[in-house]
């Protein structure tokens, strides 16, 4: 986590929201295409193995999001809304699920390479007391992420690649420096 001004971040709708409980887990497999470029098994046998794993570890409830269509997200059946209803955690691979559910106040557990990687949990060992990243941490992450992502224009007018070159030249974000 490069440190970063927190406008960018505000300016895309980002707000923290306050960690809270639930008791089901929410497991989120990607897509064949994403199992298949990482050289995973189908979603449905990723599925199979991640609930016997879990149920190592808890009894929690384990309810299955498969992948909606892009409409369906974005109306009906989006992430926020499923994660609204009693989500403890959400188990993804490596969909951007984890950083949505962390936006909702959800923790994740990712088990892939993932953007959210860096504060999420990624044992399921520890799924019942899943890392939580704090307030400081959210938000020094969040404006990161921001400047990872770029509108058309940005693309067009050098913005975006000014901003990536920069980015080796920053400082690594210090968890422990008071924001």
């Amino acid at each position: 986590i490069y440190e970063r001004e927190p406008n960018r971040a505000k300016s895309f709708g980002y707000k923290f929201k306050k960690f809270t409980s639930g008791s089901k887990i929410l497991l989120v497999p990607p897509s064949l295409k994403v199992m298949d470029i990482f050289g995973q098994p189908s979603p449905e046998e990723w599925v199979k193995q991640i609930t016997a794993e879990i149920r190592k570890y808890t009894d929690r409830p384990i309810e299955v999001r498969l992948k909606p269509t892009r409409s369906q997200r974005v109306t009906n059946q989006s992430i926020q809304a499923a994660l609204a209803k009693d989500v403890h955690c959400l188990v993804t691979y490596n969909s951007i699920a984890a950083v949505e559910a962390l936006m909702e106040g959800k923790p994740a557990l990712v088990l892939g390479q993932n953007a959210a990687s860096v504060i999420c949990e990624t044992k399921l060992k520890n799924i019942d007391d899943p890392k939580i990243p704090d307030r400081n941490t959210m938000d020094a992450y969040m404006a990161n992420l921001a400047y990872q992502q770029f509108t058309v224009p940005e693309l067009s007018n050098g913005f975006a690649w000014r901003t990536l070159n920069e980015s080796s030249e920053l400082p690594i974000w210090n968890s422990t420096k008071k924001q």
